[in-house]
């Protein structure tokens, strides 16, 4: 139910029978009692009547919840003013929305949900960052009762949430200078804050452990920066882009080359060992390291012969284990008649020596 349903006009009511009035006075009635409930809620932003799953809890206010609902909210953060605009979060909504919730802003939480969204295999259907640290914020117990005034900001970064001026300065001086180290010189400053950006974009996303792995990434941002020059002057930019094709394809960051990789990233651990050991299995080991410790011994007599001659059964396991306890079990000794008193008497207490 979204909005509230409309009372008939005066023409309907004459025209309608009397069944189909009783069934919009049930209708009207089981609304507004929900409503008085609180079981449905209107969203400040949208006007919609949600039942309350639609809201984030809060104990800030009487209702128990935050009165604008989810999707607003996520509109809000991602920035879109229409359904068709690309989601645009930033750590600068997130924050501002947080802010108005009066939830805390945790960098190393937020940055560690930005991760986990980036690592998800379906780009189309990727969650939200802020939906993420949102449910966490709300669901352990470490972040308990914590408001905003226990966020844990970034450098530069105050409590009102605002980014420091200078602090953004000083970034952007900085990356400039790693572009000039790493780009040479000849390049206005604007295009050093891109190239450097693009990457780092790279580093941070895919393994780089070799000179020749920050070449190719070197490359894959020289070669995206004169795309988009050359898209901005309207000129033709077939050629580079076979080059960048080019280029992630000997880097292996093709999308048809990843297919694998996604699958495999996206096993259970089960799986995974069900994999590996249909397509690597372990090599049989020689006969000097089979078993070294006796463990499988053990299993054996302790486990599958103690459980068979517990059960009663008579094999191999059992019979295993009979032999294995002969050497900790004591038997009363046995004589026969014609050996007589004295040779029971010679064992228990010695024989005398003449």
């Amino acid at each position: 139910m979204a909005f509230l349903p409309q009372t008939m006009e005066e023409s309907e009511v004459k025209k309608a029978t009397l069944a189909t009035l009783k069934k919009a006075y049930l209708s009207l009635l089981d609304t507004y009692k929900k409503i008085i409930e609180g079981d449905l809620i209107r969203c400040d932003c949208c006007g919609e009547f949600l039942s309350r799953t639609n809201f984030y809890k809060t104990n800030d206010n009487a209702i128990g919840v935050y009165q604008t609902c989810k999707k607003c909210i996520l509109q809000k953060v991602e920035q879109r003013n229409k359904k068709t605009d690309k989601p645009n979060e930033t750590k600068k909504s997130v924050m501002e929305q947080l802010h108005k919730m009066n939830l805390p802003y945790i960098d190393a939480l937020y940055e560690s949900c930005c991760k986990s969204v980036k690592d998800e295999v379906n780009e189309k259907n990727r969650s939200s960052p802020f939906l993420q640290m949102v449910t966490i914020l709300q669901s352990l117990p470490q972040y308990k009762n914590k408001k905003w005034e226990d966020s844990e900001f970034p450098a530069g970064v105050g409590i009102d949430g605002e980014i420091d001026d200078s602090y953004e300065i000083k970034e952007n001086q900085k990356t400039i200078k790693n572009g000039k180290k790493r780009f040479g010189p000849g390049y206005s400053n604007e295009d050093y804050m891109f190239l450097e950006n693009e990457y780092q974009d790279w580093v941070q996303r895919y393994q780089c452990e070799n000179k020749t792995q920050e070449s190719i990434f070197e490359r894959l941002a020289f070669k995206k920066w004169e795309i988009m020059k050359a898209t901005r002057n309207g000129q033709p930019t077939k050629d580079l882009d076979r080059t960048y094709t080019d280029l992630l394809s000997s880097a292996n960051l093709l999308p048809r080359q990843n297919v694998g990789n996604a699958a495999t990233d996206s096993l259970t651990f089960g799986q995974l060992i069900e994999k590996w050991e249909q397509e690597d299995p372990i090599p049989e080991a020689s006969e000097e390291f089979k078993d070294v410790d006796g463990i499988v011994k053990y299993i054996d007599v302790f486990f599958k012969g103690h459980l068979a001659k517990m059960m009663g059964l008579k094999n191999g396991y059992s019979h295993q284990y009979d032999d294995y306890m002969k050497q900790y079990t004591v038997t009363k000794p046995e004589y026969n008649e014609e050996e007589g008193s004295e040779a029971i008497f010679d064992a228990l207490f010695g024989k005398e020596v003449e």
